[in-house]
């Protein structure tokens, strides 16, 4: 169809331009998949060729699941959007306060409520790849993630975040960064499971999600078809300084930088459960996912329902305030 080929050559100019290693695509519209097809290579080195069935280090993807996972707990009446946060993890209560423009630590003016987890406004320590906070202030806090890396699981991560000030109050600037993981420790409190387990009894095993875990719980066969991870060093690309953590700085030509600590970096996430960014999926399983939300919510069995539409036309507005 003129569809398939558009996307084909579309595809083949980007692989082809060496601005990415490889593209896993699925087009699905209204359950009817319109267009499937993989281009490049899991392995440039090794001439390994991308097969569909690949899994990826899909990172930031787990909010979806994570935020997926505690709108279940929602639905059935164990938190508010406007819980405090404290409420299910006590050590919120105590947060230090915010740190200022000079560095100085300036009182709350109020709680950090769950709606704050779970659109980036709760003002928690940034990633260590965000160099300057949205009004222009450096990075307070570069080295908490490495250390964050450290803690057993997410309690501990949840109590160090909760010992560290916050770098703007609650509810005022959107900033990426650890809201959802604090989300995955709620789901832990509410549940009585830990996030994995949680995540399989009432979302991945409900859907047939077979390639998905976190990277903790990687099996020799997931692992065996993991894609290899690549740096860009397209200097177009690291205009934004977020962005620019991500590419290589050997500007040598358009190519693939490869990471060679590709599987170390993935099982070197730690112990804790990383529920805003440590999940391994492959596009099959994603588009399981993908489809079941934009189904309302209702498994591909049609008897079984993950969220209400009610559920996910909330998830689907915009909560953010005209100050942020």
């Amino acid at each position: 169809s003129d569809l398939e080929v558009a996307i084909d050559a579309w595809a083949r100019r980007w692989v082809g331009s060496n601005r990415v290693p490889c593209l896993s695509i699925a087009l699905s519209v209204g359950g009817k998949l319109l267009y499937r097809g993989d281009h490049g290579w899991a392995n440039i080195e090794s001439k390994i060729v991308l097969t569909g069935e690949d899994t990826f280090y899909v990172a930031s993807c787990a909010k979806f699941l994570t935020s997926v996972a505690a709108m279940q707990l929602y639905e059935k009446g164990h938190w508010s959007l406007d819980d405090s946060v404290a409420k299910f993890i006590p050590e919120f209560a105590d947060i230090p306060g915010v740190s200022g423009a000079n560095g100085e630590i300036v009182p709350l003016e109020r709680p950090i409520l769950m709606r704050d987890l779970l659109t980036h406004t709760a003002g928690l320590c940034p990633y260590s790849f965000v160099p300057v906070l949205r009004d222009g202030r450096p990075n307070p806090f570069p080295e908490e993630m490495g250390k964050l890396r450290a803690e057993e699981s997410l309690e501990g991560v949840s109590r160090h975040l909760a010992r560290l000030p916050l770098v703007h109050q609650p509810g005022t600037v959107w900033e990426y960064g650890l809201g959802i993981d604090i989300v995955g420790r709620v789901v832990e409190v509410l549940s009585g499971l830990t996030l994995d387990k949680y995540l399989e009894e009432n979302i991945l095993g409900p859907l047939g999600m077979d390639s998905t875990c976190f990277v903790q719980h990687l099996t020799p066969e997931i692992e065996t078809r993991l894609a290899q991870r690549y740096k860009a060093n397209d200097p177009a690309w690291m205009a934004d300084p977020p962005a620019a953590a991500f590419y290589s700085d050997e500007f040598v030509g358009l190519r693939m930088v490869p990471l060679p600590d590709h599987l170390d970096y993935v099982k070197t996430h730690g112990k804790a459960l990383n529920a805003g960014g440590g999940i391994v999926s492959s596009v099959a399983d994603w588009l399981k996912f993908t489809e079941c939300v934009c189904r309302g919510g209702l498994c591909a069995d049609g008897r079984r329902r993950i969220l209400e539409p009610s559920t996910i036309e909330l998830m689907s507005k915009d909560h953010l305030t005209k100050a942020c």
